[in-house]
């Protein structure tokens, strides 16, 4: 999925891309990256753990966490205003992508959330790393958070969370990551892009939600990858 933000001079387009090992696979990611015209790409579960686990895509520049599973693929052009930043969470990567003209520059977060079943302890820490470097990035630019988040907030209970969630999420019951992915949004002023448009009823989708995950064996659909923004850039 593609998501168009007004951060910079001109539209930028950030895309989430989730495959499993991206080694050996590099001719998909190109022509992926061909078909959507992507400026940046968020990689997770990409089968890369560290700094020598290099992946060559045509005209883009990779940027991976050494210590995790993330990563991001830059456009060349967009490179000389790219600052990777420290991030000590081993799921979590962020960039800085400056701007000109005296426009605020824009911080994209790549993340891997922990799993539901992992523990309480696990689960909270993740998400409050990420709570402190959204309100950090906040304070200086633009921010955008891209990836699998592996959490489902369910049907909005208020009008507050009906906005940051919108009408065509997965509605139903909220898990655990849900609850702490909507702490998030309303502590920090973000958007869930996933669930602002209807989607396409003449696909055969069968949901009238946006989903990320088909679990073939089942027939069950989830959306549990997604794009958050600050409100004020949504």
């Amino acid at each position: 999925m593609v998501f168009f933000l007004a951060s910079l001079n001109e539209l930028l387009e950030i895309s989430i891309n989730v495959q499993k090992g991206i080694k050996g696979k590099i001719g998909e990611l190109e022509e992926y990256f061909v078909q959507c015209k992507a400026d940046v790409v968020a990689v997770q579960e990409a089968g890369l753990h560290a700094a020598s686990s290099k992946v060559v895509a045509r005209g883009y520049q990779q940027f991976c966490h050494t210590q995790g599973d993330v990563c991001f693929f830059v456009a060349r052009y967009l490179v000389p205003f790219v600052v990777p930043l420290k991030t000590p969470h081993a799921g979590q990567m962020w960039i800085k992508i400056t701007a000109t003209g005296g426009d605020r520059p824009l911080y994209i977060g790549n993340v891997h959330m922990p799993q539901e079943s992992d523990s309480v302890d696990v689960r909270t820490t993740a998400w409050e790393e990420l709570r402190q470097s959204t309100s950090e990035y906040a304070e200086l630019g633009e921010v955008a958070i891209l990836g699998d988040l592996n959490a489902r907030p369910g049907t909005p209970r208020t009008g507050d969370e009906r906005d940051m969630l919108g009408n065509f999420g997965e509605h139903n019951g909220r898990t655990g990551n849900g609850k702490l992915l909507v702490d998030l949004l309303l502590d920090q002023g973000l958007t869930s892009l996933i669930g602002q448009e209807k989607p396409p009823s003449d696909e055969g989708r069968s949901t009238p939600f946006w989903y990320t995950r088909h679990d073939v064996a089942s027939n069950v659909r989830h959306a549990i990858d997604d794009a958050l923004v600050l409100s004020l850039i949504h």
